[in-house]
């Protein structure tokens, strides 16, 4: 099966960006943790400006928690509103 015809299986419940989300996510961060660990200097994160005091490290988590924020309603404003309402209305 091809992966283009797998979202469009309604079964699934794929066509939902949200329930999508939830399934590529943990993939998506275990991912990109492997290839971090691999490639990055993770040596020269204590000697790095970001990290260097209490004020940069709360500056630095703040910025990617903006930064996941921004996709996650680059996501949410994409979905059709009647699958919002329906969303909401299941919770």
């Amino acid at each position: 099966m091809r992966p283009l015809n797998l979202l469009k299986k309604e079964e699934y419940g794929l066509k939902n960006p949200f329930t999508l989300m939830s399934y590529v996510t943990p993939v998506m961060a275990i991912t990109t943790a492997i290839i971090s660990i691999a490639m990055d200097p993770w040596h020269e994160v204590r000697a790095s400006h970001f990290f260097d005091s209490p004020a940069h490290i709360l500056r630095s988590i703040l910025l990617m928690l903006l930064g996941g924020a921004l996709a996650f309603f680059m996501v949410w404003i994409s979905t059709p509103s009647w699958e919002v309402q329906h969303l909401c209305q299941s919770i």
